[in-house]
C-alpha cells in the first residue's frame, strides 16, 4: 500500500520512492531521500531497518543477498554479497545435520551494505543507519504478520535459544500483535557498524559473541571464515526481452540462472494479446528448460523454501536500486541469537549446493532482484518467494514489456511457476482460468510475501508494491513545488 499523506499533489513533487515490505522500513528511506541521500542510501537505510523490523525474513546476521544499482547513462552494476562458505561447510557440508548451529554461515549482510552505500551513496553510515538504530533503541508495535511469524516459531522452529526468547518472548510466549519489541543489543550493535562498517562482523567481540552462539549449538565455525567476507561490485548481468535490457546479479549465484535463460527462450515468442494456454505452455517450457539447466549446473544438499525480502528505490537524478536479500529458507533463519550484540543469525547452510564443473560446495539461492531497461522508462523489480522468486519476476517483466500493463497490474497478475521435470503449480486463479492445463493449486500466501516495483521515466516516478500482502508498502520523498 502507499502512504495517502505522501501522494504527490499541485504543491509537491516527488524526489525518490522506496518500496519494501514494512511501512517503518520504506518510512525510513524515504526519510534518507528527504534529507540529501539518493538512491543507493535509501536502500541502506530501509534495509538496515528491515533487519531490525522484519526478523522473520532477514537481518544483519543474514546469509546474503544481491543488489543491482543503476546510475542514468552508467554502465548497470550488481553488488553480490552472497553466502562466504565455511572451512566446515566444505569439508562436511549440511547433508542430515540439524543441529541450529551447523546451519549458520558467516554473514554477509553488513559488507553487503557497507560496499553498496561506499561505492554508490553519498551519505555517512551514522545517517543511513540512524532510522534503524532508532527503531531498535525505541521499539516500535509488532504487526500481525510478524506476531504470525513468532507463533509459528514457537510452535515449529527447531532453534530458538534463551536469547532468542529473552527478545521474542514475554511471560513465556511470543508477543503479539500490538506488543512493543525493543532491541537495545541490536541498537548498540547497529551504532557499532556504523562507526566501524564491515570490520565490526569480521573481528572483535561480536565476531567472538557469534562463534561461541554457533560453536555452543553444534557448529564449527573459525574466526578465519569471518574475514572472507567479501562482496562483490562488478559489472550487472545482462539479458534481453522483447527489445529490453533485463540487468541482474550473476547467474553462478542467484535465481538469474532461471531468469534470465527463460526471457532468452521466450524473446520473439509469440504470447498473442493477454494470457492464454499458449502463454500458459510457452512460460512453463522455459522456466522448465532453465530449471534443468540449473540443476545440471548445480546439486542443492537440500530444498530450499522462502524467508526473504525485497526493496527497490529510486531517486531524482535517476539511479534505481533493486535488493533482495535473506537469512535463509526458514523464518528467523536458525533461531539462534547472541547474548552479545543481539544479531539473530542465519541458516544459510540450508542453501548451499555442489557445483557440477568443480565440485566446490557453493551458496545457491533463488534471490533475483533485477532492473529492467525499456526505452525511457526504466524498472526495479523484484521478491521474496524461495524457488518460485525467478518465476515471479519473470512473468512480471512479461506483463510490462509483452502486454505492456500498468505496473501496479504487473504486481497483482496471477503467478504460477514451473519445475525441472515441466510440473505447474498457481495460483487459484490461474487454476480456475486453464482448467484444461494440470496445474497444482498453490494458495497465494504459499507465495511468500509481497514483490515491490518501481518506474522511472524523464517524465516522472512511480511505485507498486504487491496486492496481495498487507506488508508491501511505497513511500514518496517529496519536495514543494517551485513557485
Amino acid at each position: 500500500m502507499t502512504n495517502p499523506a505522501n501522494q504527490p499533489g499541485e504543491r509537491a513533487v516527488p524526489t525518490g520512492i522506496v518500496v519494501a515490505a514494512n511501512r517503518r522500513a520504506a518510512e525510513a528511506g524515504a526519510g534518507v531521500l528527504r534529507g540529501g541521500g539518493n538512491a543507493a542510501d535509501a536502500a541502506v537505510a530501509t534495509a538496515a531497518a528491515l533487519a531490525v523490523v522484519d526478523p522473520a525474513n532477514c537481518g544483519i546476521g543474514g546469509h546474503g543477498g544481491f543488489a543491482v544499482v543503476h546510475r542514468l547513462g552508467d554502465t548497470p552494476y550488481q553488488v553480490a554479497f552472497n553466502a562466504t562458505v565455511a572451512r566446515s561447510h566444505r569439508e562436511e557440508p549440511l547433508v542430515g545435520r540439524r543441529l541450529a548451529g551447523h546451519r549458520v554461515t558467516p554473514p554477509s549482510i553488513v559488507g553487503g551494505l557497507c560496499a553498496l552505500g561506499t561505492q554508490f551513496g553519498r551519505l555517512p553510515r551514522s545517517e543511513t543507519f540512524g532510522p534503524a538504530i532508532a527503531l531498535a533503541r525505541n521499539g516500535f508495535p509488532v504487526g500481525p504478520g510478524l506476531a504470525h511469524a513468532l507463533a509459528w516459531g514457537c510452535a515449529r522452529h527447531r532453534g530458538l535459544n534463551d536469547a532468542f526468547r529473552k527478545t521474542f518472548f514475554f511471560d513465556g510466549a511470543p508477543l503479539a500483535s500490538g506488543a512493543v519489541l525493543r532491541q537495545p543489543a541490536l541498537a548498540d550493535t547497529l551504532e557499532r557498524i556504523a562507526t566501524e562498517g564491515s570490520d565490526s562482523l569480521r573481528r572483535g567481540p561480536l565476531v567472538q559473541a557469534m562463534l561461541e552462539t554457533v560453536n555452543d549449538n553444534g557448529g564449527q565455525l573459525a574466526e578465519e571464515d569471518f574475514r572472507s567476507i567479501d562482496p562483490r561490485v562488478a559489472a550487472a548481468a545482462v539479458g534481453h526481452y522483447g527489445g529490453a535490457d533485463v540487468w541482474a546479479s550473476d547467474p553462478e549465484e542467484c535465481g538469474a540462472s532461471i531468469l534470465l535463460p527463460a526471457l532468452a527462450e521466450l524473446d520473439g515468442v509469440d504470447l498473442g494479446a493477454s494470457r492464454s494456454s499458449r502463454y500458459v505452455d510457452a512460460v512453463g517450457q522455459a522456466l522448465a528448460h532453465a530449471w534443468r539447466l540449473r540443476d545440471q549446473a548445480f546439486r542443492p544438499f537440500g530444498t530450499a523454501t522462502t524467508q526473504t525480502s525485497h526493496l527497490c528505490a529510486c531517486d531524482g537524478d535517476g539511479m534505481l536500486v533493486s535488493m533482495t536479500f535473506t537469512h535463509g529458507p526458514v523464518w528467523f533463519g536458525s533461531g539462534l541469537m547472541t547474548a552479545e550484540g543481539g544479531i539473530l543469525l542465519n541458516c544459510g547452510a540450508d542453501l548451499l549446493a555442489r557445483r557440477a564443473r568443480d565440485g566446490a560446495i557453493v551458496a545457491q539461492p533463488h534471490l533475483t532482484p533485477a532492473i529492467v531497461h525499456a526505452g525511457a522508462v526504466r524498472y526495479a523489480l523484484g521478491s521474496p518467494g524461495g524457488p518460485r522468486i525467478p518465476a515471479i519476476v519473470l512473468q512480471a517483466v512479461i506483463d510490462l514489456i509483452h502486454y505492456r500493463v500498468p505496473l501496479e497490474d504487473a504486481l497483482g497478475a496471477p503467478r504460477f511457476s514451473a519445475r525441472a521435470e515441466g510440473a505447474l503449480e498457481g495460483e487459484r486463479a490461474i487454476v480456475e482460468a486453464f482448467p484444461e492445463r494440470a496445474i497444482t493449486c498453490i494458495e497465494t500466501s504459499e507465495y511468500f510475501g509481497p514483490a515491490g516495483a518501481l518506474a522511472w521515466s524523464p517524465e516522472g516516478m512511480r511505485g507498486a508494491a504487491d496486492p496481495r500482502f498487507a506488508d508491501g508498502y511505497v513511500a514518496v520523498a517529496l519536495r514543494p513545488r517551485d513557485g
